[in-house]
């Protein structure tokens, strides 16, 4: 057989094996093989184009220098928009499959800022009521009572983050307490003589 028909039937497996590569898992195997056949194609050119006639050689080094990315950008990019492609191609999944709870954050997450009681020990995980209903929650590392008054501060997967409601004083006014003879020392007031 002429080596030239060897070099070119060698070019047009490993380009075949290219693009097998992209769509069949095989640690690499197949394009090893790949790699080899691209190496026995420019062995046999050599030996029929290069004595007879260096252009053919020229020219065949130049369409193997764009065969094999052209083969590539093929098998990532044009194949996948093709029918077959979309046949071998699976798609990813949408975020909405990956996410099975992503409502019930959603839902969740309008609950920030309300206030509600613990129903059982949070310790730091338990239960709470929030607007007529119970929730899973978990604590911010705190051990809270059952019947503790609680806000939702955050969303945390599928429960909500509550800490204590602390008491909410209303702000006094120290110079009326002057006036009014209510001074209470503090610690670090110096006794005045």
């Amino acid at each position: 057989m002429d080596p030239g028909y060897l070099a070119i039937a060698l070019l047009v497996l490993g380009l075949g094996l290219i693009v097998c590569e992209v769509f069949i898992p095989s640690a690499g195997l197949i394009a090893v093989f790949a790699t080899l056949c691209f190496a026995g194609s420019i062995v046999f050119a050599w030996t029929a184009w290069w004595y007879t006639n260096p252009a053919y050689f020229t020219i065949y080094a130049i369409a193997l220098v764009v065969l094999i990315p052209s083969a590539l950008g093929g098998a990532f990019y044009l194949l996948p928009h093709t029918e077959f492609g979309r046949r071998v191609l699976l798609e990813g999944p949408d975020l909405a499959e990956v996410t099975p709870y992503q409502e019930e954050q959603r839902r969740l997450q309008k609950l920030v800022g309300h206030v509600g009681k613990t129903l059982t020990l949070l310790n730091p995980g338990g239960l709470v009521q929030v607007d007529g209903t119970r929730q899973h929650c978990e604590s911010e590392g705190l051990l809270l009572e059952a019947g503790t008054p609680v806000e939702i501060v955050a969303v945390k997967g599928n429960r909500v983050v509550v800490r204590p409601v602390e008491e909410r004083r209303e702000p006094t006014d120290l110079g009326s307490q002057q006036a009014r003879g209510d001074e209470t020392p503090l610690d670090f007031d110096l006794p005045q003589s």
